[in-house]
């Protein structure tokens, strides 16, 4: 008797090899809407409309954001890392 395989899964749930593949690769972390796009659209497309969502991204956040901007203001003071004021000086031998 053969094995299945990854098409005959996917014939038999109705999805796509794709998505059988990904589902036996055990990465179950992936987002729920990859899952959907596999199965609607096919694996290349989904990851071309997930490559074009970043770049609309990137374009909005280059034409958005200012170049001038250098972190916290001059005027916000030092806070030692422990929150609780200034640093006592170290104890001298």
């Amino acid at each position: 008797m053969n094995r299945p395989t990854a098409r005959d899964v996917a014939e038999l749930a109705g999805v796509s090899r794709a998505a059988v593949s990904f589902v036996f690769s055990g990465r179950t972390q992936g987002s729920p809407l990859t899952g959907i796009s596999y199965d609607s659209v096919g694996f290349a497309p989904t990851y071309l409309l997930m490559a074009a969502t970043v770049a609309a991204f990137t374009a909005v956040s280059v034409a958005t954001l200012r170049p001038d901007a250098k972190g916290l203001p001059e005027s916000v003071p030092d806070v030692p890392a422990s929150g609780r004021g200034t640093v006592p000086e170290p104890a001298s031998l």
